[in-house]
């Protein structure tokens, strides 16, 4: 996938999910250090509005925020790491490993579960499925048992398995892509662990709401103690899952981790109330208070983004424009200002920024790519032919765009060129 395609796809879809949109990238066909960054170019501008309106926070699903949200995330009887696991109350057990696994209520002293809630209209949980299949082969003689979840009605499940799921795809020296074996369903794929649903939602509400996770797919590995040691994403269970097998896992140190986690949700959820608010002075003064805690370079650049934002939105172009600058100052690396100087104009493309901030995004990402290398190099110099574009400076645009296209990777410079094009035609139409 280019830079471009994750650009288009991100401005059509707004609330897909960050975390399942990074582990879905075809990284069979690029690098994952160059997939993952085209994509962040593309979705650091749009994290702003996700966490805003309450979708998502960084790297973590989050519900909408409201008042009553903040008290319940305080409450003491939060399901947390080092928490007994409560017992299942599952209705519809529909695979169990060919016979493999039983049909629990408690978990058995001395082995290691995984309760994953899923759904079928959930793509993120369709595409962990076959991880899930190929862990539980990976561990299941070592006394794990895989249990998916779902809450919906067991036709609807039935119904599902049956569908062909979408063939493994090769790239052939040609660079066609043809099918790796013959087409299989859902219940192939799914056999091999427990699959099951629980209609009532009573499972759910043990472990989700419990927990105060609001997204799916969502695990929770309970070890050898019958108590939680991990909660997250399906894709991220392979490290956890190994080290609490071998008796290797630190949950306390996990423990800590997530509780930063759920203080930075929580912050999120805040700085959420007071944007729509239009509290903007509360919303700043709340990222200036968390920001140092954040070490995550993610979620990092999501709260300084989101504080250019709402600099924007106030109008205080004097205050936008020195926060440009102190981050871009800050970032070292070209491709991380790449992202950030990319999400300037984004925001341009929704919100009316002034010259200025179009300027400081601009020379930056121009003074980057002289130290950067070819194909990064393309992509700075075609972020700052944007950002020209938007001040107006159609000729200094064009330029730019025109040593871009020659150092830009076969797939984006197509779109370069596309975009060349357009810059002049516009230029022909003006003389």
């Amino acid at each position: 996938m280019t830079n471009r395609q994750n650009k288009a796809t991100l401005r059509n879809s707004r609330e897909i999910s960050v975390r399942y949109l990074l582990c879905a990238a075809p990284e069979g066909r690029v690098s994952r250090k160059r997939c993952l960054t085209h994509i962040s170019r593309a979705i650091l501008s749009t994290l702003f509005l996700l966490a805003v309106v309450g979708i998502i926070s960084p790297i973590i699903s989050m519900p909408a925020a409201t008042a009553n949200d903040e008290l319940k995330l305080g409450e003491s009887d939060l399901l947390t790491i080092g928490s007994p696991a409560p017992a299942l109350d599952i209705q519809h057990w529909i695979f169990d490993g060919e016979g493999k696994y039983q049909h629990i209520k408690k978990f058995a002293e001395g082995k290691v579960y995984v309760v994953e809630f899923w759904a079928t209209w959930c793509g993120p949980c369709v595409a962990s499925m076959p991880h899930l299949a190929s862990l539980q082969q990976q561990f299941g003689d070592k006394g794990v048992q895989i249990i998916s979840v779902s809450d919906e009605d067991l036709e609807t499940i039935q119904e599902f398995l049956t569908r062909k799921t979408p063939s493994p795809q090769r790239e052939t020296e040609e660079g066609n892509d043809k099918p790796e074996s013959k087409p299989e369903t859902f219940a192939d794929r799914c056999k091999v662990y427990c699959l099951t649903t629980d209609p009532d939602g009573s499972t759910g509400r043990d472990y989700m709401e419990a927990a105060r996770q609001s997204g799916i797919p969502t695990s929770f590995i309970v070890g050898k103690d019958g108590k939680i040691e991990w909660i997250g994403h399906p894709m991220g269970l392979d490290e956890p899952l190994k080290a609490v097998v071998n008796n290797k896992w630190d949950r306390a140190k996990f423990a800590e981790e997530l509780r930063v986690q759920q203080e930075m949700e929580r912050t999120m959820q805040r700085i959420s109330l007071a944007v729509r608010r239009n509290d903007h002075d509360q919303a700043i003064t709340l990222i200036d208070q968390v920001i140092g805690k954040i070490k995550q370079v993610e979620q990092r650049l999501q709260l300084l983004n989101m504080k250019l934002q709402i600099l924007v939105t106030k109008g205080d172009v004097a205050a936008a424009t020195t926060h440009l600058t102190e981050v871009l100052k800050s970032l070292d690396d070209p491709q991380l200002l790449n992202v950030f100087t990319w999400s300037v104009y984004e925001m341009s493309e929704s919100t009316e920024v002034d010259k200025t901030i179009l300027g400081v995004a601009a020379t930056s990402a121009e003074k980057a790519a002289t130290k950067a290398e070819k194909e990064l190099k393309g992509s700075l110099l075609d972020t700052a032919a944007h950002l020209h574009y938007k001040r107006g400076e159609l000729d200094k645009a064009i330029s730019l765009e025109r040593d871009a296209a020659p150092l830009a990777s076969d797939q984006d410079r197509r779109f370069i060129v596309q975009f060349l094009k357009q810059l002049e035609e516009e230029k022909a139409t003006k003389k």
